[in-house]
C-alpha cells in the first residue's frame, strides 16, 4: 500500500453547520475525508483507481494548481474503503498509520 502512504491523506477538520437563510450556526460536528491526489497529467491513474473501488470518490481538477484528487467523503463510501481497502492492505508509513487509527 506504499502508494496510499505517498500520494494519500487522512483529512479530519471540524464542520460548522449553518442555516442557509439566517446564516446562524445551527450545529457543530467533525468531518473525515480521504484523499489521493496526483499530478493533473496523472488523471486517468486516478480514474481507474476509482472504477476499480466500484466508482467510489469524486475527482477534483484544480485549476490553480496541476493537480487532481480522489476524494472519499461520503461516510458509506469512506467506511467501505477503510474496511475493504485499509483493513486488508495496511498502511507502510508509522504517519499514515497513526492518521489512520485517528480516522477509524
Amino acid at each position: 500500500m506504499g502508494f496510499t502512504d505517498a500520494e494519500g491523506n487522512f483529512q479530519v477538520f471540524p464542520k460548522v453547520r449553518k442555516n442557509k437563510q439566517t446564516g446562524a450556526i445551527t450545529s457543530y460536528g467533525i468531518g473525515y475525508h480521504f484523499h489521493m491526489g496526483l499530478h493533473l497529467q496523472d488523471i486517468e491513474i486516478l480514474r481507474s483507481i476509482q472504477n476499480m473501488l466500484g466508482g467510489i470518490g469524486k475527482i477534483y481538477e484544480y485549476p490553480l494548481k496541476p493537480e487532481a484528487h480522489n476524494a472519499i467523503y461520503l461516510q458509506g463510501e469512506l467506511l467501505w474503503f477503510l474496511e475493504n481497502v485499509l483493513l486488508v492492505y495496511p498502511l507502510l508509513t508509522l504517519y499514515q498509520i497513526s492518521r489512520f487509527n485517528k480516522v477509524k
